[in-house]
């Protein structure tokens, strides 16, 4: 589509992104709960509207296997 090739500009720290914003290249990793915001860019096309996204980081619980002993 059109769209193919375009850039995408995000931050986390609650900020508008811009073209000066960092560039999404590989995937994140997130140790506290975050909002993203981000935009596509590419040239010749209008500038997408800012998406936003929340990320919650819950405990996860671990289950053990308890091992069974024969006597």
């Amino acid at each position: 589509g059109e769209t193919d090739g375009a850039s995408i500009y995000y931050t986390t720290d609650g900020t508008t992104p811009t073209t000066s914003s960092l560039v999404y290249e590989i995937s994140l990793t997130f140790t506290k709960d975050t909002t993203l915001s981000a935009i596509a860019v590419k040239s010749g096309l209008k500038n997408s509207p800012i998406s936003y996204a929340s990320v919650l980081i819950t405990e996860k619980k671990r289950e053990y296997n308890r091992p069974e002993y024969r006597f």
